[in-house]
């Protein structure tokens, strides 16, 4: 066992800012800084140019709502599901997988440099998640152009 390591700058893809479409690929709990999380795995299916780059979201698990508005475990597992959570549901994360969600991804500034936000959005082409069950999703509806074409989600 080496005794040494060699210390190394860790660097990270900055997205550009516009919408992506995901699949989720993975979810696990584990521990963060402030508590439990749920790691959600995503892979980009479009655009075309960053087609299967993986991007991970960490919301806390807790999946509440308060008229302080929606965590963001609720936010991202209505989008997943493609339709509104009701209090008292029971969410089953293994029905995350496969599942497509929108995310209108931006690009911000902290002290460690630029970073990736996410704000997940229902994927409109995908029949909503029904309770117990499972559902398809067309890919190939959603479209992804220069800022100035029209809003490819207007048809959602």
């Amino acid at each position: 066992m080496s005794e040494t390591m060699t210390a190394t700058e860790q660097k990270f893809e900055i997205l550009p800012k516009q919408k992506y479409l995901f699949q989720v690929v993975n979810w696990e709990e584990v521990m963060g800084k402030w508590g439990p999380q749920i790691k959600i795995t995503l892979e980009i299916l479009k655009p075309e140019a960053f087609k299967e780059k993986q991007r991970c979201v960490w919301p806390n698990k807790n999946l509440t709502t308060s008229r302080k508005g929606k965590s963001k475990l609720w936010r991202w597992t209505a989008a997943i599901y493609n339709r509104e959570v009701k209090p008292g549901e029971t969410v089953n994360f293994n029905y995350f997988i496969a599942r497509k969600v929108v995310a209108d991804v931006d690009v911000e500034k902290g002290e460690n440099g630029e970073y990736n936000t996410y704000e997940p959005e229902p994927f409109k082409n995908q029949e909503p998640f029904p309770v117990g069950g499972t559902s398809e999703a067309n890919t190939d509806d959603f479209e992804v152009g220069p800022e100035e074409d029209e809003d490819p989600f207007t048809n959602q």
